[in-house]
């Protein structure tokens, strides 16, 4: 069960004020925003398409990270990813409850604002977005959940495989609360992400680098100095090849927990 989405097609690439819409996105959708633009993996998507394996788990949709294809043409906030538990740590597995209850069972189809369910080798995910965040679920046996309405706990486990599953499980309880937890409303690294994203998609447009360094720099007053032409060359190549890199698997660091290094330099996220 999925709520269906309609396709959205990519906006100019000079239209800056298009890219805030991502500013709110948090890493995996990020993370899918540059993975989405890669030719190869929209070849894949349509291959898979064509032979309607596009939701059934296959070693195609593995290479990506992901455990089925998602409409490359689904911008992230619209889209539900269905990441890969060894590519996005934080899984969330269920067991049945020690002690037998006959409350406190959540109803996995009307809790969230938006659902999505996919059979993999595991068991069955269920992918919920809550309180401004998303939480995916393993049940590996999938008649456990029944008609959605199901009493089950949380296994971590010893030692955690990282903070990012005992993060996970404290925003989904947390979620169920009066006071749900809330995440930052935008990513510190949102603004370099996202010129990351227009200059990748100015290079893929076939946009030079000085008139990508000129697009993403528009207000800066050094676009209209003696030397603006390297200079501006020089910013189109540095983003460009950024964005490139991220296109190019290095999403995969946005779906690990922090700290890590996107670029192996000087951008620690």
């Amino acid at each position: 069960m999925r709520t269906q989405q309609k396709p959205r097609g990519r906006e100019p690439w000079n239209a800056s004020a298009a890219y805030f819409r991502c500013f709110p996105l948090p890493r995996p959708g990020w993370a899918w925003e540059f993975c989405r633009r890669h030719p190869d993996y929209r070849a894949a998507f349509e291959h898979a398409t064509e032979r309607d394996q596009r939701h059934d788990p296959t070693e195609a949709a593995a290479k990506w990270g992901l455990l089925l294809f998602e409409n490359p043409d689904i911008h992230a906030s619209d889209a539900l990813v269905f990441w890969r538990a060894d590519t996005h740590p934080g899984m969330l597995h269920t067991v049945p409850p020690r002690h037998r209850s006959d409350g406190n069972a959540i109803d996995l189809w009307t809790a969230s604002d938006r659902r999505a369910i996919a059979l993999s080798q595991a068991g069955l995910v269920v992918l919920l977005e809550r309180a401004g965040a998303m939480y995916r679920l393993l049940f590996e046996n999938p008649a456990e959940i029944g008609n959605g309405r199901v009493v089950f706990d949380l296994h971590i486990s010893s030692p955690p495989e990282s903070l990012r599953e005992i993060e996970a499980a404290r925003g989904f309880l947390a979620s169920f609360l009066d006071r749900p937890t809330r995440r930052a409303a935008v990513d510190p690294l949102a603004p370099r992400l996202a010129r990351y994203l227009q200059a990748l998609d100015g290079r893929l447009a076939g946009a030079s680098y000085a008139e990508i360094g000129r697009v993403i720099s528009a207000g800066d007053k050094a676009t209209e100095g003696p030397d603006a032409h390297e200079l501006m060359k020089g910013r189109g190549r540095h983003a460009a090849q950024r964005g490139l890199f991220l296109m190019n698997g290095g999403y995969r660091h946005l779906l690990l927990p922090p700290p890590v290094s996107l670029f192996g330099d000087d951008e620690p996220v």
